[in-house]
């Protein structure tokens, strides 16, 4: 089954907003409000109604988590469960793709990398939405200690509104620029060369140099589409050159250490994050080390030694958690004992894995096309039309 057979129309999609968290509704325009069991729906009557959601967290458990105010169109959907609660918002996979862009760069980005992501963007969604019905998976391992969260459809919704998924900030986040590129690649997504599936299209911030394969940070296996590629466009000289600080979101551009960092862990924070996700107690922490490596230097696997116990923990998410009090920017990194802790020396942000937003935002600046953006990141794929 080829993937325009599988989306011969443009697909509805369910984003879940928040689940058990405090929020704010506060409807703009006309709508009607349907109740079904533990449900409400709010329904817009009109093009331009919109709902205000209150206190929205953005940035979960990373460094720079806020809360804002965003405004949504489409539907609202409020579940009550006891004392469980979940908000979705649901919408159009087009009008969904405008809010996408918009929140993951800034207008002011060349018009080819908002238009290569326009198609990453899309080719992870419809992925996403051929795996419906099933919930996040955990790692199976012999190792409890090795975990992920495979990217599965969520319970009851297609994708979140952070970074777990892609970024969904609302209406707010739609510009000109970012209406175009999607307008402009409508129905496009990669495909694979050898199977015709529809590519599964990571990306993150800002590899290093060189990027990530999959299994580093997620399952076991490996794709043709998600090499390592060195990556020459994400270099310190080319990223000033281009003063790629101005093309990223507000917010990502109050950092500004994510190619070459250092953090200080100390030992009593590791043993503490340990106990706290594992229920294991090792004791003062004595050393780590770097059982395996992607080929990008991520950690995949690390042994830390405690004056109790050793632990061997994994994947690269897990490891970036275990050794911050919320997320180190990457697993790439070395490691030097100091009295009390750790001295880490790493490169780049995020998992690693397919396009570099950095390096794709030099490419573009340095006049390369999406097209070719795309092929230097996903190797073996093509542009393939879904819909019209």
């Amino acid at each position: 089954m080829t993937p325009a057979s599988l989306f011969p129309f443009e697909p509805t999609v369910r984003i879940g907003l928040c689940e058990n968290e405090p929020f704010g509704l506060a409807p703009h325009g006309k709508y009607s409000v349907e109740a079904a069991e533990n449900q409400v729906f709010y329904l817009p009557l009109h093009a331009d109604s919109f709902m205000e959601v209150k206190g929205l967290e953005i940035g979960r458990g990373f460094h720079w988590s806020q809360r804002r105010d965003l405004r949504f169109p489409g539907v609202i959907r409020l579940e009550r469960d006891n004392d469980r609660s979940r908000l979705l918002n649901i919408v159009k996979a087009e009008e969904y793709l405008k809010m996408v862009v918009g929140s993951e760069m800034n207008p002011l980005a060349p018009p080819e990398l908002i238009k290569a992501h326009a198609i990453i963007s899309r080719s992870w969604l419809m992925r996403q939405l051929m795996r419906g019905g099933k919930s996040q998976r955990q790692a199976a391992d012999t190792n409890p200690f090795i975990r992920y969260t495979e990217s599965d459809a969520h319970i009851g919704y297609d994708v979140c509104n952070d970074d777990h998924c892609q970024r969904y900030q609302g209406l707010d986040a739609v510009t000109e620029t970012s209406s175009a590129a999607v307008e402009a690649t409508r129905g496009i997504v990669l495909t694979d060369v050898s199977s015709g599936s529809i590519t599964d299209a990571r990306f993150s911030k800002c590899c290093g140099g060189k990027s990530e394969i999959y299994s580093t940070c997620w399952g076991d296996k490996d794709f043709d589409s998600l090499q390592s590629v060195d990556d020459p466009y994400c270099a310190p000289d080319r990223l000033h050159r281009h003063d790629v600080s101005r093309l990223l979101k507000d917010y990502d551009a109050l950092t500004d250490d994510y190619y070459r960092w250092r953090r200080v862990v100390p030992a009593a924070l590791i043993a503490a994050n340990i106990r706290n996700m594992f229920g294991v107690d090792v004791g003062g922490v004595i050393s780590m080390k770097a059982l395996r490596r992607g080929p990008s230097g991520r950690i995949s696997l690390l042994k830390i030694s405690g004056t109790d116990s050793e632990i061997e923990i994994g994947k690269e998410l897990t490891i970036r958690r275990v050794l911050s009090d919320s997320h180190l920017y990457s697993s790439a990194f070395d490691i030097e004992k100091t009295d009390d802790g750790f001295t880490l020396t790493g490169h780049g942000w995020g998992h690693g894995v397919g396009l570099c937003q950095i390096g794709a935002a030099v490419m573009a600046a340095e006049g390369y096309s999406h097209e070719q953006i795309l092929s230097h990141y996903y190797r073996n794929t093509q542009l393939s039309k879904l819909y019209d």
